[in-house]
């Protein structure tokens, strides 16, 4: 069995495969990379940068696939 780990804890269902996991890591990144966009967005805004939202979106989308691990258990 398989689950999604990030720095916040175990989180998603139970997955038998490997495959699964990883399918079910990627979905999680699509569903939730404009929210976290928003918070790239403010930080590089403090900083005195501007982005474009899409930049800001491939950069949330590359630290959630940093951060989001599969683990066994």
């Amino acid at each position: 069995m398989y689950r999604l780990k990030s720095k916040n804890g175990v989180f998603g269902l139970r997955y038998s495969t490997l495959e699964q996991a990883e399918e079910a890591k990627q979905h999680y990144i699509r569903e939730h990379t404009k929210d976290k966009s928003f918070l790239v967005e403010r930080q590089y805004r403090e900083s005195g940068m501007k982005l474009l939202q899409s930049e800001c979106e491939d950069i949330a989308a590359a630290f959630m696939q940093a951060d989001i691990s599969i683990i066994k258990g």
